[in-house]
């Protein structure tokens, strides 16, 4: 890669994160979902038979934040029919973190969300000292 190519990347880079940041003048938080699609198998980039090529483009509601550098963190808000988690993103404005971990928070304490018991293999003692989820 040329410096000149570069300088071009983190130019869109910094286009990026302004397009974002933008939005924060008129939203305190963004509220996305994590992902647009359920978990799949472990170990794939794109899930088996979709549309997806690209990690890119299951991902819409992750890199952005990334690239523009919000803090945004996730918690569950439900679960798919398989007991698979359904993540709600919340962003905030760059620099914003303590702000994005109290809407978290307040999340979690006004609407917890149990998790389902995890299937449990036959031989295999849980870690010792883990905490369990409720």
């Amino acid at each position: 890669m040329t410096a000149t190519r570069l300088l071009e990347l983190q130019l869109e880079r910094a286009a990026c994160a302004e397009r974002i940041e933008s939005l924060f003048q008129k939203f305190d938080l963004l509220l996305t979902p994590t992902l647009p699609i359920p978990a799949f198998e472990a170990g794939r980039e794109v899930p088996a038979g979709g549309p997806c090529r690209r990690w890119t483009q299951w991902t819409p509601f992750t890199w952005p934040f990334n690239l523009g550098q919000q803090p945004a963190i996730t918690v569950t808000c439900g679960f798919t029919a398989a007991r698979l988690p359904i993540g709600l993103k919340i962003v905030g404005p760059k620099y914003a973190d303590r702000l994005a971990l109290r809407a978290a928070r307040a999340f979690e304490s006004t609407c917890p969300e149990p998790m389902p018991e995890a299937p449990r293999r036959s031989g295999v003692a849980p870690l010792a000292g883990a905490a369990r989820l409720v």
